[in-house]
């Protein structure tokens, strides 16, 4: 399978809304059963610094990752990485695409220093991926999120590029 990467566009919302809604994509991320579909179109519209990369898979956008840099002047080393991937694709090598173009990116082009991101403890996938990339568990937030009732901890996982 042809995987393609490139920058998001406003076109690309709502299919990413959709990605977001499914039932093994949501549990994962912060996203919420009826969150308002023009809330993800805001936030692109809005991204500032941001940077969306999408992958392309049978000529359909099927996962994102976006990079979210720091305005602070002393934390302008440091980008922080969400992604998300369609559950029909998941084990195809569609988060790897995503993790080594923006860790590429971050190193080689922003020269960021220091990547984070976090992660629910229970997404072994994920977790597997991420340290592939070098990323290291660095904490554990207790209760940081409420899903399906249940209060979630997370892990925080850092990867830095010494030199």
């Amino acid at each position: 399978m042809d995987i393609n990467i490139r920058q998001a566009a406003i076109e690309d919302c709502d299919e990413l809304y959709n990605i977001r809604q499914m039932p093994k994509v949501m549990e994962n991320i912060l996203s919420y059963k009826n969150e308002p579909k023009d809330g993800l179109r805001n936030r692109f519209l809005n991204k500032g610094n941001d940077l969306w990369i999408v992958s392309e898979a049978e000529n359909r956008v099927v996962g994102l990752i976006i990079l979210s840099m720091h305005n602070n002047p002393r934390k302008k080393h440091v980008g922080y990485i969400t992604i998300m991937v369609n559950s029909d694709y998941h084990g195809m090598g569609i988060g790897s695409k995503l993790m080594s173009t923006i860790t590429d990116i971050a190193d080689n082009k922003l020269k960021l220093k220091r990547l984070e991101l976090s992660v629910f403890i229970e997404n072994e996938r994920a977790i597997k991926l991420y340290k592939k990339f070098g990323f290291d568990i660095e904490g554990i937030a207790k209760m940081s999120a409420l899903r399906n009732g249940i209060y979630s901890d997370e892990y925080h996982m850092a990867r830095m590029l010494l030199g």
